[in-house]
């Protein structure tokens, strides 16, 4: 319940032009969309139903990473094009840091961070379950116009320590990447 008054207070309070608005995924696990496991399934309930069910958000705006039949590169290919059709960036990329400092699927000293890949990448060994996902990488969310990190409970301490160490790099705490993006918050309970 409160967390529908929390989201019916910042619809309410803010003129969004709903009909411009675009959802994407910057991390998917590589499972059906309706699948307990699927980041699409979690933002579905906890705010995209609420904007479609209330004539806000047009269902055509939704852009869950779906790969049916096709081989997975063929999929992300699509995705990127996809993405392609409205923009070549993300105009606002909403990140949770994960315990170890990873964002979307860029793990620390992991070839996702690594990667040069400029759209969407595939990763069949993610450090956390399950094993294959499809991620934003880091190229791409960084051209994004403004980031929004989340560093909330406990057990987010030390990768919010890790965020802040000057000393640490990027390959070891992935969340560094919004340094480098001039529009970017972060947000923390800790």
């Amino acid at each position: 319940q409160d967390k529908r008054e929390i989201i019916d207070a910042a619809i309410i309070n803010q003129k969004i032009p709903w009909q411009k608005v675009h959802i994407f995924m910057v991390d998917e696990r590589l499972v059906p969309t309706n699948s307990p496991d699927s980041n699409f399934l979690l933002a579905k309930n906890t705010f995209i139903d609420y904007l479609t069910e209330n004539y806000l958000l047009p269902k055509t705006n939704l852009h869950p990473f779906t790969y049916f039949n096709l081989p997975i590169e063929k999929a992300t290919n699509s995705y990127k094009n996809e993405l392609r059709e409205i923009s070549h960036k993300f105009d606002i990329v909403l990140l949770s840091a994960g315990e170890d400092g990873h964002v979307a699927s860029l793990y620390p000293n992991h070839e996702t961070i690594k990667s040069s890949e400029e759209f969407f990448l595939i990763t069949n060994n993610s450090p956390k379950p399950p094993r294959r996902r499809i991620s934003a990488s880091r190229k791409l969310i960084q051209k994004s116009q403004t980031v929004i990190l989340l560093f909330f409970g406990n057990k987010k301490r030390q990768a919010y320590k890790n965020f802040l160490n000057k000393e640490m790099s990027m390959q070891d705490c992935p969340a560094k990447l919004i340094k480098k993006i001039e529009d970017s918050y972060i947000l923390t309970d800790l």
